[in-house]
């Protein structure tokens, strides 16, 4: 079985990309966010997997079940703030989980198996030994990121700002949500995703594993997007023509994400190059 892993920094088109993969057929599993924020994700690898195929459910999501339902019963029952449940409940993802799903779907004879890679505050602090351990495992790696860091940061400001994550139909509360330009902030953003992408090539490099990039602002702009994908991962099948996924902004100035649109437009002038936009 090929197992094909995206590894990518959020609001880079990671989810618009991983929806060409067909969710699952008989042969291929989109395994989607596979350690996300969002945990009942992990309930989809329960339900299509094991329960799908009368399969007994393995120790490690045995353990991620008990962690979850303790972790429902502390914010519920108890009202306890979810950073001190957090910290209560450490490691309720585990490698395990990721070789179990892995091993199961091979002895399925499934001929692929896509899933995606994003950091998230339920592995803060290991997060890249996840990165090191699927990278190993994996034999297509695909390096998701999006040029315009400044597009990137509007995106998850945001998103964190409306609630509004992931897009299959136009929300108007998303594409005119207004920010404060904050130097400071964006900055300290910038510098951080940059560093994100180089620790990760770094790792590879050190891991002596080949990867395929893929950027966001070239597959956007490609006619051909099922074509364009192919032709990177060379795989002809399990791809689908398009994306359930839309983009929530439309085309306008820059400068009208913000509030204080006269400030943002005199502070992005004295920005360099390197500090707007990330080539790899």
């Amino acid at each position: 079985m090929r197992t094909i892993v995206t590894i990518a920094h959020a609001r880079t088109g990671s989810t618009f990309l991983i929806n060409f993969f067909y969710p699952e057929t008989n042969k291929s599993y989109n395994g989607k966010e596979f350690y996300g924020d969002f945990l009942p994700t992990q309930y989809n690898q329960i339900k299509n997997i094991y329960l799908k195929h009368d399969i007994p459910v393995p120790n490690s999501y045995k353990l991620f079940l008990n962690k979850t339902i303790y972790m429902l019963g502390q914010l519920a029952h108890y009202k306890k703030p979810v950073t001190e449940v957090m910290e209560e409940t450490s490691d309720i993802c585990s490698l395990d989980m990721i070789d179990d799903v892995t091993n199961t779907l091979t002895d399925l004879n499934y001929e692929c198996f896509f899933y995606k890679l994003i950091h998230n505050k339920y592995l803060e602090g290991v997060w890249f030994d996840f990165v090191k351990h699927c990278s190993i495992k994996a034999d297509t790696i695909i390096i998701n990121y999006r040029k315009s860091i400044l597009d990137t940061y509007i995106s998850l400001r945001k998103a964190e700002k409306t609630g509004i994550w992931i897009g299959k139909e136009y929300r108007e509360e998303y594409d005119f949500c207004k920010l404060t330009w904050n130097l400071q902030d964006f900055k300290d953003f910038s510098a951080n995703y940059k560093n994100y992408y180089y620790h990760v090539l770094n790792m590879l490099k050190i891991l002596k594993k080949d990867y395929i990039i893929i950027n966001y602002e070239e597959l956007c702009d490609s006619k051909n997007k099922q074509k364009f994908i192919k032709d990177k991962i060379k795989l002809n099948k399990y791809i689908k023509k398009q994306s359930n996924i839309i983009k929530q902004s439309t085309s306008k100035n820059i400068e009208d994400n913000f509030e204080n649109s006269e400030e943002f437009k005199q502070q992005v002038k004295e920005l360099e190059h390197s500090q707007l936009f990330l080539e790899l």
